[in-house]
C-alpha cells in the first residue's frame, strides 16, 4: 500500500489545528477515519481553565492548492453535498484552511456564511473565500471564541434538541450519534428529557465508544471533584438531582456490567475512565448485591469480574476489614485460574499487613 501525499498534507492540517487549540488551553477532538463529507474534529472551548459550554464542528482543508492564482486569496473548496451537510448540522461549523508553504491556517464561520448566503446551497459557487486577517493562531484564538459565543444561546433552542435526539437514536450513523451526544450535553444539559433519554439508552447501548461518551457526561451528574467544569457552567442543581436519581433508579445489573466492561488498562487510577466508573458505581444503591451477581455469572469476562471484586474489597475495608480479607480469599478460591489470581493474593497480604489498600 502507498501512503498518498494528499493524506500526509491532510494530517499536517489536522495536526496544525490540534496544536493551536491545545496550546490555547482548549480541547481538540480529532475524528479518526472521517468520511468524504464528515467533519475532521470538534473544538470544545475552555476559558480560564473552565469549559465554556461551546462545542463546534471543524472542517479542515489543507494544501497550497487552496490559494488563488496570485496567492493573495484563500479558498475553502467544497461541493453541494458539503454545503447541505454543514447547513443541516446540529453543531455550529467552522472551516479552516491550512497552507503548508506558509505554515498558516485561516478560518471562517461556515454556519454564519450559509445563513447569510442561503442561495449558494442550491446555486453555488461551492468555494468560500477566506480573509487573510482571519488567521488561526494562539493570539487570535480568544477573539475567535468570543465571536462564536453567540451560538451557545442559538443552539440551545428546542429545534436543536429535537434534531439532536433524532440523530442520537439513529443506530446506523455512528458519527451523527457522537455529534448528537455532544449537542445534547453542551446545548441541552438543563433539560430533564436529555438525561432521561441518555440514561435509559445506556443499558441497551452496544457501541463501546458511545458507551464511553455517555459515561463521560454522566460524571457531571455525580459532581466528582475532578470533573472538568465550574460553578458558572454547572448543571442546574434541580436537574443534576433529577439525573442522579435516574441513575439510582435505572442502573441495575446490565448497566453495572457495561460500566465494568469499560474499565481499561488504566485500571481505577486517578484520571482514568476507571475512576469515573468507580464514582458512578458508588451512586447505585444495591451495587454490592449486583456486583456479587456479576462476579458469579460464568459469562462475565475475567477482567470485569476482577474489577468488581476489587471495588467490593475497597468498599468493605472501610467498615469491615475481616470481610474485605475474606472476600479477597473467596476471589482466589472461586477463580483459581483467573489471570488476576496473584493480584488478589497480594491484596489479601496487604490487608493483613497494612490493613488497607489504596485503589488510586
Amino acid at each position: 500500500m502507498k501512503w498518498k501525499n494528499t493524506k500526509v498534507v491532510e494530517n499536517k492540517g489536522v495536526n496544525f489545528v490540534g496544536e493551536i487549540v491545545t496550546n490555547s488551553n482548549s480541547i481538540f477532538n480529532k475524528i479518526d477515519g472521517s468520511n468524504d463529507v464528515g467533519l475532521d474534529g470538534y473544538i470544545e472551548f475552555v476559558e480560564n481553565e473552565n469549559v465554556t459550554g461551546l462545542c463546534i464542528g471543524v472542517q479542515i482543508k489543507a494544501g497550497d492548492s487552496n490559494l488563488g492564482k496570485n496567492e493573495d486569496k484563500i479558498y475553502l473548496k467544497a461541493d453541494k453535498e458539503h454545503f447541505e451537510y454543514w447547513q443541516s448540522h446540529i453543531l455550529p461549523i467552522i472551516g479552516i484552511v491550512y497552507i503548508p508553504k506558509e505554515n498558516k491556517g485561516f478560518w471562517i464561520d461556515i454556519t454564519h456564511y450559509l445563513n447569510e448566503n442561503k442561495n449558494v446551497i442550491e446555486e453555488g459557487p461551492y468555494n468560500i473565500k477566506l480573509k487573510r486577517e482571519n488567521e488561526l493562531s494562539i493570539i487570535s484564538f480568544k477573539k475567535i471564541h468570543d465571536q462564536l459565543k453567540k451560538y451557545i444561546s442559538e443552539y440551545s433552542q428546542y429545534w436543536n434538541f429535537g434534531k439532536s435526539l433524532s440523530l442520537f437514536v439513529d443506530e446506523h450513523d455512528f458519527e451523527d450519534r457522537i455529534q448528537a451526544i455532544k449537542s445534547l450535553f453542551y446545548h441541552h444539559r438543563n433539560r430533564k428529557e436529555t438525561w432521561y433519554y441518555l440514561i435509559r439508552q445506556f443499558g441497551i447501548e452496544e457501541d463501546k465508544v458511545i458507551q464511553r461518551n455517555l459515561i463521560h457526561i454522566f460524571m457531571y451528574l455525580e459532581g466528582h471533584g475532578d470533573t472538568y467544569w465550574h460553578k458558572g457552567n454547572i448543571i442546574d442543581e434541580s436537574i443534576r438531582k433529577y439525573g442522579k436519581n435516574l441513575l439510582k433508579k435505572h442502573f441495575k445489573e446490565k448497566e453495572l456490567e457495561i460500566l465494568l466492561n469499560n474499565i481499561d488498562e488504566g485500571g481505577i487510577a486517578r484520571g482514568t475512565i476507571g475512576q469515573d466508573i468507580h464514582s458512578l458505581i458508588n451512586i447505585i444503591p444495591d451495587r454490592i448485591e449486583l456486583m456479587k451477581k456479576i462476579i458469579l455469572n460464568n459469562k462475565t469476562p475475567d477482567q470485569s469480574r476482577s474489577y468488581a471484586g476489587l471495588l467490593l474489597i475497597n468498599e468493605f475495608q472501610n467498615y469491615d476489614l475481616e470481610r474485605a480479607k475474606n472476600f479477597a480469599q473467596s476471589m482466589m478460591s472461586n477463580f483459581p485460574k483467573s489471570e488476576n489470581y496473584r493480584q488478589f493474593e497480594m491484596i489479601k497480604e496487604m490487608l493483613e499487613n497494612d490493613e488497607y489498600i489504596n485503589l488510586y
